[in-house]
């Protein structure tokens, strides 16, 4: 598997997804629940199966992690997929939705591209860092009290309420301004980039965060996985601009609960 093979990859990934909603617009195209409440659209099933067929077409035993289709296949290169982050918002009209994809060898990352098709940005992480539309990503500040502000997931489970409220007081308290977004993909991205100092997401599925940790880490930033759950393939977070603004955080809040499963039971 060649750096060469990988970009010309991604590029046709982000042509199809880009056409796609040239054709059909950026909509839902129709919406259904799915078995936990959560939404699902045609866009949702349409962008997944363009991207897992072109992946298999290229690599056809690569492990695959995807959310509206689960695990398949197995092995040590496994691709996580989002193929709508924040569907909410898609359904809403928002600005910030996106396309996620993430490629790791074991815990190490390969290659990452976050899309936004409303916008047209392309953030991509390799071996060469991380960037933006060709412009290179530095999460550089390094003070948690900047102004720049923190993100966070709105979708949480019942259980996890009395935590997140605590965690917004704590910020509130210090007038950190507190972004609440639909999805962690974009956040994690606008840590990479420094429009926003600080990230926190408690139970996030991991193919709604593994290329955002892997472009916030291209760009210097840290990540500190406060808890996993395989079981369910989620895992909580803390992602700051360095590890300084992460001293930052962590003193703030202080004992962040990792919502274990019987904190934060999985949903039926």
């Amino acid at each position: 598997m060649t750096d060469d093979r990988l970009n010309r990859l991604f590029s046709s990934i982000s042509e199809a997804v880009f056409e796609y909603f040239r054709l059909y617009g950026i909509s839902g195209r129709g919406l259904e629940y799915k078995e936990n409440r959560e939404i699902c659209t045609r866009a949702d099933k349409d962008i997944e199966k363009i991207i897992i067929g072109s992946i298999l077409k290229e690599f056809p035993g690569h492990r695959i992690i995807s959310e509206e289709s689960g695990v398949m296949g197995s092995g040590l290169l496994c691709w996580y997929i989002d193929p709508i982050d924040n569907t909410v918002g898609l359904m809403a009209g928002e600005r910030d939705i996106s396309v996620s994809i993430a490629l790791k060898e074991g815990d190490r990352y390969v290659h990452s591209m976050i899309i936004n098709p409303r916008t047209a940005e392309i953030y991509e992480a390799s071996p060469e860092g991380g960037q933006k539309n060709g412009q290179r990503l530095s999460a550089c500040p390094d003070n948690l009290f900047d102004g720049r502000g923190v993100s966070t997931c709105a979708y949480v489970r019942r259980g996890c309420i009395p935590e997140i409220l605590r965690i917004m007081g704590k910020l509130f308290e210090k007038r950190i301004p507190l972004r609440i977004s639909g999805g962690s993909a974009l956040d994690l991205c606008y840590l990479a980039e420094g429009s926003s100092i600080a990230h926190i997401s408690l139970g996030a599925h991991t193919w709604d965060v593994e290329a955002g940790i892997h472009m916030v880490q291209s760009a210097g930033g840290v990540v500190k996985i406060l808890a996993r759950f395989p079981e369910r393939n989620a895992l909580a977070l803390l992602a700051a601009a360095n590890e300084k603004v992460l001293i930052q955080l962590e003193d703030l809040l202080g004992d962040v609960k990792a919502f274990q499963p019987e904190v934060c039971p999985a949903r039926p």
